[in-house]
This record gives structure tokens, sequence and C-alpha cells, in this order.
């Protein structure tokens, strides 16, 4: 547990969209379309955004990072706080 949350990437990844409007309003779209939705959305934003090299440890770190976030508890928060910021 971190912060209430299953783990400190799941916290982490809450944490910054909601700092920011665009990216609150896409996110709480894609959780409303589903979790595979929400799960393609936060890996296009944070792991396509980057080119991907041959062969890099903090690609992969970063990879298993994503990997690691709780999309059930994500969505359930997204949905859940229709406020927003």
């Amino acid at each position: 547990m971190y912060n209430g949350w299953a783990n400190k990437e799941t916290w982490t990844t809450f944490t910054w969209i909601g700092n920011d409007s665009v990216t609150w309003s896409l996110a709480r779209q894609a959780a409303q379309e589903g979790k595979e939705a929400l799960y393609d959305f936060i890996r296009e934003d944070v792991l396509d955004l980057h080119a991907r090299p041959p062969a890099d440890l903090a690609w992969d770190l970063l990879q298993d990072a994503v990997d690691r976030i709780d999309f059930d508890a994500l969505r359930d928060a997204l949905l859940d706080d229709g406020e927003g910021v």
C-alpha cells in the first residue's frame, strides 16, 4: 500500500493525471470505455511518446512500472471522482 493505493505506481499515475485538465478528461473518457482502453491510454501517454531504444535499462524499468499500475483501482478512482481538476 502507498498513500491508500495498491502501490506507488498507481498513486503516481493518478496524481499526474489529476494535475492536468486535458489529461484528466482523456483518462476519464478512457476509463468509461473500460480497463483495456485506460491501459492503452496510459501506455500511449507514457511509453509511446518516447522512442524505444534498442536496449535500455531505463526503458525496461519504465515499462515495468506501467505494468505494475493497478488499472482496476485507477479506473474506479477516475469514475468515482467526477470533479477532476
